[in-house]
């Protein structure tokens, strides 16, 4: 059987983004204001506007997550599709060994190997976007929830206030 088709990426970076984080046309006030995150190396990427960046982050335990991103845990905003461009050319990889049983669609820097964001097969209109992009600039919101806690290290503690999910 042929693998399922892979919904199609958000955007590529347009015109007038501004990818170092500054201002988007000639907008006033935060109308036209993007954040950006890169990847390590700095080819690739995504700008979203800054009235998209949620207040939270989560954090996802599941197996895959923790093998993707080399931790214990998968870093990750969630946005709409729509609301993100990509910049640069991110390859991608179709995980069909998730725990949730769908296909996961994890794109990343095909040259540093950094996680960008992943889209699921059957919510192709929500994006995980990673939270190690932002690392430079950008804080990454406090975790409100942690998704697959029973896949956490019996050492692990939840974030404080964060909703625990098994």
């Amino acid at each position: 059987m042929a693998a399922p088709a892979a919904p199609p990426p958000p955007a590529k970076e347009g015109a007038g983004v501004e990818t170092g984080g500054g201002k988007k046309g000639g907008g006033e006030g935060d109308a036209g204001e993007t954040i950006t995150g890169l990847c390590n190396c700095g080819k690739v990427g995504v700008s979203f506007p800054k009235v998209a960046f949620p207040p939270y982050s989560v954090l996802c335990h599941c197996l895959s997550c923790r093998a993707s991103s080399g931790g214990m845990y998968s870093s990750f905003v969630v946005m709409p599709t729509k609301d993100v461009t990509i910049i640069g050319e991110p390859k991608l990889y179709k995980d069909y060994e998730t725990t949730s049983g769908g296909l996961l669609n994890r794109w990343f820097c095909g040259d540093c190997g950094s996680a960008v964001y992943s889209v699921v097969e059957k919510e192709p209109e929500v994006a995980y976007v990673k939270g190690g992009l932002f690392a430079k600039g950008v804080g990454l919101p406090k975790p409100a929830v942690e998704t697959f806690w029973r896949r956490a290290e019996k050492w692990e503690v939840p974030v404080e206030g964060a909703q625990v999910v098994d």
